[in-house]
């Protein structure tokens, strides 16, 4: 397991001005960089949708420094704040995923990022291929990534698990879910072998790494994935998982696999 240590700038200051995309379910921003580039679709944390602004600076500096390196990125609304990545949430995700390429000089190669809750849609989307084109590798920052287990959680966020899902089918919650676990149910999807960078931190108590992201990552390696976990410092979410040297991983980790290396 690399250990993570944060320090460096990537690229130059100016940016192009970011731009809404409009959808029934909810307005994702396109941060677009400049020139032909990459296109990385970001999936939020609970409660992390573009309409309600930055909220918090840190994970600019990464997308920031992700664009000043070339990338063009969706800061995606997931059909809303907390929908868990339930079919409501991958059928907007391909939709935006869609009108961003079009909107975007894009040079055909696409990744996915999933941050905190982000991380239950970015792995299905990819896994599963949902995606309207290939991916060719997905990251996560303090990832949930066994549905099961936040499901078991806590009673608040027990409940809005339940509720992201009952409008997808009648019945108990793990039929409403099935399908929808990507570390449960990750033997079912197609696209299992694309690989994962996961950045996690042993000090995350809200989404433990021993209970997502090593499990998450064992279980890629188990069939062959080149998939990686990087260990951060810190609390859940905390700002130095957002730093500049983090885009540079997720740039290199990316940019490596693009390649087929």
């Amino acid at each position: 397991m690399a250990v993570f240590v944060p320090g460096t700038t990537l690229g130059s200051d100016t940016l192009p001005p970011a731009r809404s995309i409009h959808d029934r379910e909810g307005e994702s921003t396109l941060l677009p960089a400049h020139g032909a580039g990459p296109l990385v679709y970001v999936s939020h944390r609970l409660g992390g949708v573009p309409a309600k602004g930055r909220q918090r600076e840190a994970p600019w500096v990464m997308f920031d420094a992700m664009r000043r390196a070339g990338w063009h990125l969706v800061r995606s609304a997931d059909a809303g704040p907390d929908t868990y990545g339930n079919d409501l949430a991958l059928s907007y995700c391909a939709r935006m995923c869609s009108k961003a390429i079009q909107r975007v000089e894009w040079n055909g190669q696409l990744f996915a990022l999933g941050i905190s809750m982000g991380a239950l849609p970015a792995l299905q989307m990819t896994w599963k291929g949902l995606f309207p084109q290939p991916v060719f590798a997905v990251a996560t920052i303090d990832g949930a990534m066994n549905l099961q287990a936040i499901h078991s959680s806590p009673p608040e966020r027990r409940k809005r698990i339940e509720a992201a899902y009952a409008e997808e089918e009648e019945g108990s919650f793990r039929k409403a879910s099935r399908g929808h676990d990507p570390l449960n149910d990750f033997h079912d999807f197609s696209d299992r072998s694309i690989p994962l960078l996961a950045l996690a931190s042993s000090d995350d108590a809200v989404l433990p790494i021993a209970e997502h992201s090593k499990l998450m990552v064992a279980a890629s390696r188990s069939i062959g994935g080149k998939s990686e976990i990087v260990q951060t410092k810190g609390p859940h979410l905390a700002d130095s998982h957002f730093s500049e040297d983090a885009s540079k991983l997720i740039i290199e980790f990316f940019s490596k696999h693009a390649h087929g290396l």
